[in-house]
């Protein structure tokens, strides 16, 4: 969602500002203008509900007594996802909806097309409405904008591509109101292509309770993480929200349900997305949801910049306002990676029993697949490993050193493994 004018983004920095110094004390984070949250105005808060509402639903899950017996108690994604908690920092710039929408690509990638790989918010900043002015994506966004993007680019681009990494997070970009990094100057090759995209709005209104958390849990087991928009009505909720987030540590559990039927305050309201990526109802009176946030990891009280949220909620309720205002909305991606054809290069050769010469999946310069077979699996690992003193005498040890040390040794192949 956008706010309207540079004066209300930057009046809502400072709001948030005093907030910590207040209200965390020593815990506060070192940078004060950090703050991930806007406040919008009347126009961008009703784009922020209307875009949710107007999304294709995603298909409800058929009741199922066999599935409620065996359903497993918890479940994270958090693994599968390539993501460096200190580096998942959007810092003052209001980007939150762009990490939380590229968490989902980047699981869709690995799964639909073997790609193990963090992709880019700096291209994304930097390409959307031009990178500048009151509509860059610093300033806000849904994730209906988002999946228009993907639509119409048709490509991700890795973080590790050159000038592709994030640089937004400082307040200059607030001020400025623009993308601290040209589009011309990110390295567009290597990429990947994305077949299709389309953003549907998880049912969770109208169904009752059981049904909505059914139905969220859903996307969860078919490896699909969730775009979570959060609403806090009020300069209480925003406090105590930062106030978790910097002093609760990693088990804490935020409770929405606290501000139900609270009045939406102009001015102080504010918005944030964050991603689900699992659940947990190994304590069936204490359920919740695993969010993975883009704010650091608060200073090392959350090493993996994540927080719980409560799952036993009224997923009808609504903040007073003159239209529906809701503490949360829950909507998903559905994509699809076009599958690489693997090209080797001259002066790799296959390995002792492999038909095939390995190959290079996403385009990096390393060969995640030394058995040739076009994707990176435990298989691999096995070969890389048992050829170890093979492939150092044979192949270009640059296209297997995993840990970068110019040397082939077992570390390479403990890089390999924690690849997949």
């Amino acid at each position: 969602m956008k706010p309207v004018t540079l004066a209300a983004r930057l009046a809502g920095v400072l709001l948030l500002a005093v907030l910590l110094l207040v209200s965390l004390g020593a815990a506060a984070p070192a940078t004060t203008d950090a703050s991930p949250f806007f406040h919008p105005d009347e126009a961008a808060l009703e784009k922020w509900v209307g875009d949710y509402e107007q999304a294709s639903p995603a298909p409800i899950p058929a009741p199922s007594r066999a599935r409620a017996i065996t359903e497993p108690t918890s479940k994270s994604l958090l693994s599968l996802l390539p993501y460096v908690p200190a580096e998942r920092d959007q810092g003052a710039a209001g980007t939150c909806w762009v990490w939380a929408g590229t968490g989902i690509l980047e699981l869709s990638q690995l799964l639909s097309a073997g790609i193990h790989n963090r992709l880019s918010i700096q291209w994304f900043d930097s390409n959307y409405n031009g990178g500048a002015g009151a509509d860059w994506a610093g300033n806000g966004g849904t994730l209906s904008e988002f999946a228009r993007f993907y639509e119409e680019e048709r490509m991700t681009v890795p973080w590790s591509n050159a000038n592709a990494s994030y640089a937004d997070g400082s307040s200059r970009s607030v001020i400025e109101e623009r993308a601290l990094v040209p589009a011309s100057s990110i390295a567009e090759t290597p990429n990947h292509t994305l077949a299709a995209v389309e953003e549907q709005r998880i049912v969770t209104r109208g169904v009752g309770q059981a049904q909505a958390i059914a139905n969220i849990r859903a996307q969860i087991d078919q490896f699909r993480p969730v775009f979570v928009g959060l609403t806090y009505p009020n300069r209480s909720a925003v406090s105590d929200f930062l106030s978790l987030w910097y002093s609760g540590g990693e088990s804490a559990v935020w409770d929405p349900s606290l501000y139900d039927d609270a009045a939406w305050e102009p001015g102080e309201g504010a918005a944030h997305a964050v991603l689900c990526v699992g659940y947990d109802t190994t304590d069936p009176e204490h359920p919740y949801w695993i969010m993975l946030n883009s704010m650091g990891t608060a200073n090392g009280q959350r090493p993996s910049g994540t927080f719980r949220m409560a799952m036993d909620l009224d997923y009808d309720a609504l903040y007073d306002h003159s239209y529906p205002v809701y503490p949360s909305q829950w909507e998903t991606l559905v994509s699809s990676f076009v599958v690489p054809t693997p090209t080797p290069t001259p002066g790799v050769v296959p390995f002792p029993g492999q038909a095939n010469a390995p190959t290079d999946p996403d385009g990096d310069g390393l060969y995640e697949d030394p058995n040739g077979n076009g994707r990176a699996d435990f298989a691999d690992v096995v070969l890389l490993f048992n050829e170890l003193a093979w492939w150092a005498a044979n192949e270009p040890i640059a296209a297997f050193d995993f840990n970068g040390n110019g040397r082939a040794d077992f570390a390479d192949v403990v890089q390999l493994f924690e690849r997949l």
